[in-house]
């Protein structure tokens, strides 16, 4: 140990040969920064500037409506400006027409910061619900186009074609994309357990997944989680029993309004 100490502690004193007899200090002090490096920092630098930019613009749009909240303090307006950052242009300009709206129907009310927050988050709900609506349907068209109708083919044939549907949804380019794709699967899974025995359909669909290498058992184990948090014990319910009346798969969809 004391030979390898010493020996150690001779080796740090002295430069290395690679640093042409500088020690390492000096080496540091004048090294130059990798172009690369320079690159990265110089676009971090880019993108931090452009978002101080972009949050500045956002605080000019609202000063029609801060003129109406008296003084606020300097942590008051770097928390808003934090919250501001997180929502797009168009639903800050019609929070503040809806704000301005208020204020001249009711000139003798106060209304503060919080007022018009709870506005902008409103504004951007509904078009989350748009949205989601719009993509939503267009999805269920899309099952009902690629998923066979309940008991218009054996069950065998429905798996093989559950399985190429399923498979065809991990290959969308988002989650958002499979995620509505999924939704509608599971929709159209209760319209089946309504005329058929799912769990019959479920087990088929498990066998068929353990020989397919398409279907990854990665991806296999999130379809399952996926499909037990929508329909739970419904995938493995052998009492249910089917119903009689025939209604089309979508028929009772709920969607927001």
């Amino acid at each position: 140990m004391a030979i390898a100490e010493i020996f150690t502690q001779q080796r740090n004193h002295s430069a290395r040969k690679r640093n042409g007899g500088r020690t390492p200090t000096e080496a540091t002090n004048d090294a130059k920064r990798p172009i690369e490096v320079r690159s990265a920092l110089e676009q971090m630098k880019d993108r931090f500037e452009k978002e101080n930019a972009n949050i500045e613009t956002k605080w000019k749009l609202i000063e029609r409506p801060t003129g109406h909240w008296g003084m606020l303090s300097n942590e008051s307006i770097e928390k808003m400006k934090k919250e501001l950052e997180k929502y797009p242009v168009p639903n800050i300009i019609s929070a503040c027409a809806s704000f301005m709206c208020q204020v001249t129907k009711h000139p003798d009310n106060k209304y503060g910061p919080e007022y018009f927050m709870a506005i902008l988050r409103n504004k951007r709900e509904e078009d989350a619900k748009r949205v989601y609506n719009e993509v939503f349907r267009a999805g269920v068209d899309l099952c009902n186009n690629l998923t066979p109708p309940p008991l218009s083919e054996t069950p065998e044939k429905t798996v093989e074609k559950v399985h190429d549907i399923l498979k065809e949804v991990f290959e969308k380019p988002t989650p958002s994309e499979q995620l509505l794709h999924l939704e509608s699967m599971a929709w159209w899974m209760v319209s089946y357990s309504e005329k058929a025995s799912l769990s019959e359909l479920w087990k088929l669909l498990e066998k068929y997944m353990e020989r397919s290498i398409q279907v990854t058992l990665k991806t296999w184990s999130q379809i399952t989680e996926f499909f037990f948090s929508r329909l739970g014990s419904l995938l493995y319910n052998e009492k249910l029993k089917p119903k009689k009346n025939k209604v089309g798969p979508f028929d009772n969809i709920a969607v927001f309004h």
